[in-house]
């Protein structure tokens, strides 16, 4: 039964609602995160809290110890790896719909159905903040001016030559490319503007060709690296010079960090009913809730951009 009238809702009942307002508020969460395509991710099973990424460090093979004296054993080259332990941690959200809210709306499916939207935008927006929280550790920073943020200020923009200089770094670092064998760079709207007056190197995504997988927000690539817009990039304000707003960009590699899900985004909703708590039956609400852990995995492989903007819309 399609959920698109009031009566279809009292027909249906409340489990077939939670389904629809599940498929909402997912949907809206996958489009609006940004992060969580470009890290390594783990689904946990059922009551596990804890994941160890395993990270292979390099193996140091050169073109002189792999080269052998025939009839000898070449030595042994060393296999190393470390371990990064991330804990999950539980993050959980709802939204309170009143009685008289729900018999305001021109049906009670359209209430739930706006909530249910703003939910999953809300917690993509919480999702990228936690993931960016944790990658901000990062030790490769380039600024666009001086060597501390605190000089950074709004006059010293995003240049072609910082996404060169950037793109060099991780390729110096022998760090390994994403999909299509580019690195990406998550960016705020703010920046996006600077960037796309470099005209020279900016390639607009619409003249990419139709094989090329465009991910969530893109708008374009510079120097084999694909720029994503999200308006959920935090930047540290009032830090630059003269208490410039300075906004980070970070441009990573394969495994740049790595995401564990002690459980996916779940959804609920509860209709208003009489209760102790709720002795009046007046309201109801959209819940959502995931258990998130992330960290760095390799530092080689991450590189933060630090500039100002001359546009603050």
């Amino acid at each position: 039964m399609a959920l698109t009238t009031l009566s279809n809702v009292n027909a249906a009942g409340t489990a077939a609602l939670n389904t629809f307002i599940r498929d909402i508020v997912i949907d809206q969460f996958q489009q609006n995160t940004r992060f969580k395509g470009l890290g390594r991710v783990v689904n946990l099973p059922m009551g596990s809290y804890t994941y160890q990424f395993d990270i292979v460090s390099d193996t140091g093979l050169t073109l002189a110890n792999t080269t052998i004296t025939e009839g000898n054993t070449p030595n042994a080259k060393a296999f190393a790896m470390s371990r990064v332990t991330v804990t999950t941690e539980e993050r959980m959200a709802h939204h309170v719909l009143t009685e008289k809210m729900l018999r305001q709306g021109q049906h009670k499916l359209d209430v739930f159905e706006i909530a249910g939207r703003e939910l999953g935008r809300g917690m993509a927006n919480v999702f990228d903040k936690y993931i960016q929280s944790k990658i901000n550790d990062g030790t490769n920073v380039i600024y666009a001016t001086g060597s501390a943020r605190g000089s950074v200020g709004t006059g010293n923009n995003i240049t072609e030559d910082m996404v060169h200089q950037g793109m060099t770094t991780l390729a110096g670092n022998s760090a390994p490319k994403l999909e299509q064998e580019k690195y990406v760079m998550v960016i705020h709207p703010n920046i996006a503007y600077n960037l796309r007056s470099e005209t020279a190197g900016f390639i607009d995504f619409a003249k990419y060709n139709a094989q090329e997988k465009i991910f969530n927000g893109e708008i374009g690539s510079m120097w084999g690296v694909k720029v994503v817009v999200s308006d959920n990039v935090d930047f540290f304000a009032g830090e630059g010079s003269s208490g410039a707003n300075v906004y980070p960009c970070y441009m990573m590699g394969e495994e740049a960090f790595g995401v564990v899900l002690g459980k996916d985004l779940t959804t609920g909703i509860v209709m208003p009913t009489r209760s102790e708590s709720d002795p009046h039956a007046q309201r109801g609400n959209v819940a959502a809730e995931f258990d998130l852990g992330a960290d760095i995995l390799k530092q080689e492989s991450l590189v933060r951009l630090e500039v100002g903007a001359s546009y603050e819309g």
